[in-house]
């Protein structure tokens, strides 16, 4: 009787034994189903969207080296003008001259060209309209996304394009009522407030977006003789673009845009002079040349420095499975 129940208990330990795996091959294909769901929605979701090529494409379909950069990217990382994404882009470079608003780039070490009249490598495109190097450094308020394109782009940007192309698109109009409203404050009683907000003037046919910011801190750098310091932050900037659709496919964007800064950069004073043949003719033309370029400098550092930007960017395309493309810019 005892031998019996021994193999019977014997007999059930063996099924559940051969029953345990079919249930974990049951239980494996549904688990990975419903794991591969997630994988499959946030590919879509992260799909990135670039136009290298002056087209809306894919980035992984795109042959080009592109740093792409989203609001969310550049809001996380609190970029406020467009030198501080050097430290998001490997190898582009800013580098000031002349003041804050002024700024050099150089993209994987190749920068401005030292030929003729020094053209600059590198070109910032901000709605396609490139800007100067004398003010390149432009606020990034309400903006959509930031593309860093690296290596020679004069197929599709033009010759001065050597070392690469900066793209920045502002947000464009939606039809949907809505915006937003920010405030900082900071050290030096830095204070900035920026703010949107969208319109649909005309259902499925007129949107129109405001955005504008304004930007004020204390000078960073005293003076010697008591003036005013330099380092201060004075900028104005304001933004209006408008959305037309008059028939399904045709679309037509019209950007107005002016910036403005009134600003008093770091001064650096002349200390002396220092020649290759100072040790015989240094004493004698020293304090003459001090006294030449000693008032200009002065003079240099007690005026502020204003720059003031504007254009006009208007484009229209048609949006079938062909697109026509036309950009008419003014500024």
């Amino acid at each position: 009787m005892k031998t019996n129940f021994i193999r019977a208990i014997l007999l059930c330990g063996s099924a559940m034994t051969v029953a345990c795996p079919a249930i974990a091959q049951a239980r494996e294909p549904a688990e990975a189903a419903s794991q591969a769901a997630p994988r499959a929605d946030s590919a879509v979701i992260g799909e990135v969207v670039v136009t290298a090529r002056r087209r809306d494409e894919r980035l992984q379909d795109v042959p080009v080296s592109v740093t792409a950069l989203s609001a969310e990217a550049l809001e996380r990382s609190s970029v406020q003008e467009l030198r501080s994404i050097g430290v998001l882009s490997p190898g582009l470079t800013f580098t000031n001259e002349g003041g804050g608003g002024n700024a050099t780039l150089s993209l994987r070490g190749i920068g401005q060209i030292p030929l003729g009249e020094g053209t600059p490598g590198v070109v910032i495109y901000v709605n396609n309209m490139a800007l100067p190097p004398d003010g390149s450094n432009v606020p990034t308020y309400d903006i959509a996304s930031i593309q860093v394109l690296k290596g020679p782009q004069g197929t599709l940007f033009g010759k001065n394009t050597l070392g690469g192309a900066v793209l920045v698109s502002s947000k464009a109009p939606d039809y949907h009522f809505g915006g937003y409203v920010e405030g900082t404050y900071g050290r030096f009683d830095y204070r900035e407030i920026q703010g949107a907000v969208n319109i649909p003037l005309v259902e499925d046919k007129v949107a129109l977006r405001i955005a504008g910011q304004i930007r004020r801190q204390d000078p960073r750098t005293g003076s010697f003789d008591g003036g005013p310091g330099f380092d201060n932050i004075h900028q104005d900037g304001v933004r209006v673009s408008l959305l037309v659709e008059p028939v399904e496919g045709l679309k037509s964007t019209t950007i107005a845009e002016y910036y403005k800064r009134h600003e008093r950069f770091a001064g650096t004073y002349l200390i002396r002079q220092n020649f290759p043949f100072g040790v015989f003719f240094g004493p004698a033309l020293g304090p003459i040349l001090d006294a030449q370029v000693a008032p200009e400098v002065a003079k240099q550092h007690a005026n502020p420095r204003s720059s003031y930007d504007g254009g006009v960017n208007g484009g229209s395309g048609y949006t079938r499975s062909k697109s026509i493309t036309n950009d008419t810019i003014y500024k």
